[in-house]
């Protein structure tokens, strides 16, 4: 199931519990217009065919909204995305062999993966199983994303651009550094790159092939060139993860490159991510709006935007902060039973105490020696901060 069609039916579920709460715009935290505006793009077709102020409407238009708006997504559910149907049976019908656990180990990925890598991915950063590569987050992401002809590129800025090899050769300098030479052309012109430190490019960039090349444009003895650029081969059936995109920059170790490092990341997310599970109720992923756990985890590897990439990295955070809490009030609980404390409760010197005081004592200080005291006359250990 795609993001637009995880989006429209979390629509259809709103619309839904709206109905039965009376259309009191009370399902979604911020309201309904609030979650319409997020997900304009992806809802486009339906708002430009029903554009509505659902906040300043009365009960009856937005009753008569919804309505009209429910009939329009099961027309989308039987049209644009009656794909969806096949793609699910596509995915049952999977090898089970392709289908990765995420306990599994990382050498189970096999290809990209090597024996060599899988060794150095678990001796320096501990990385052992599939889970341990499907959440291994970016740090950042270069944005790629703006994608132009040769003769439209500026100087100082993150660009890309999808040419033609001309020409690819290995030059070798007189202190024996190698280097390629690749020139690329478009219907506009001609760019010529020098590419570092990959010797094999030589031997897999053929003339004629389909590349994408991305990096911070330069100019060099007058002409436009990229600075330490990286390249991608366009392959029909396959998607770009290197260029032309935001693109993961991971933490590494040595010996493991970016390139390597995401081709392992993104066969183990191609492999497994259907494996990962939401733990989260749905009615608090539609009431604050969070994105699933799986697309999440997802697209904050490989975000289609820089919106896209805020949700995830939303969602992620929240269940790390969410996941500290539980952990904290569990800890309390299990220290709430040791009965391990004494009562300290002594009756008499309170009283005396508090009669020699030579004013009155408020409410609020005497609400506070109330739960002091009873926590003193209690079996469980107590842990105060009392300021004032």
């Amino acid at each position: 199931m795609s993001y637009e069609e995880k989006i429209t039916n979390t629509l259809g579920r709103i619309l839904l519990q709206e109905k039965n709460v009376g259309f009191d715009n009370s399902v979604v935290i911020g309201g309904l217009d609030e979650f319409l505006v997020a997900n304009r793009e992806h809802l486009r077709e339906l708002i430009t065919l029903n554009p509505f102020s659902y906040s300043t409407s009365t009960l009856a238009e937005r009753r008569a909204w919804a309505e009209r708006l429910l009939t329009g997504l099961k027309d989308l559910s039987t049209s644009k995305f009656s794909e969806t149907a096949k793609t699910l049976e596509r995915e049952r019908d999977r090898p089970r062999s392709m289908r990765i656990p995420l306990a599994a180990p990382i050498i189970d990925l096999k290809r990209p993966l090597t024996d060599k890598i899988a060794r150095l991915l678990e001796e320096n950063m501990g990385i052992k199983s599939v889970w341990d590569l499907v959440s291994h987050y970016p740090s950042r992401h270069d944005d790629f994303t703006d994608i132009r002809k040769i003769n439209e590129l500026e100087p100082r800025l993150m660009q890309s651009v999808v040419a033609t090899v001309w020409d690819c050769t290995l030059q070798t300098s007189f202190k024996r550094n190698k280097r390629v030479d690749l020139t690329l052309f478009d219907d506009t012109g001609n760019v010529k790159i020098t590419l570092f430190n990959q010797v094999w490019a030589a031997n897999q960039l053929k003339q004629g092939m389909k590349v994408m090349v991305s990096g911070r444009a330069a100019v060099f003895n007058g002409k436009i060139t990229f600075e330490s650029p990286t390249y991608e081969v366009l392959k029909q059936g396959s998607h770009n993860i290197h260029t032309g995109r935001l693109v993961p920059i991971y933490p590494l170790t040595a010996g493991v490159t970016q390139k390597v490092m995401r081709r392992i990341v993104n066969a183990a997310l191609s492999s497994s991510i259907e494996h990962v599970k939401e733990f989260m109720p749905s009615e608090i992923l539609l009431r604050t709006g969070l994105m699933g756990l799986k697309e999440a985890v997802a697209h904050f590897h490989y975000p289609r935007d820089s919106k896209e990439l805020m949700r995830s990295r939303r969602r992620l955070a929240f269940d790390e902060l969410f996941m500290i809490q539980l952990v904290r009030q569990k800890q309390k609980v299990e220290w709430k039973e040791e009965v391990s404390a004494v009562p300290l409760i002594d009756e008499d010197a309170y009283r005396s105490f508090i009669s020699e005081i030579p004013f009155t004592l408020t409410k609020a200080q005497l609400r506070a020696i109330d739960e002091v005291l009873g926590d003193l006359n209690s079996n469980a250990a107590m842990r105060r901060l009392l300021q004032g």
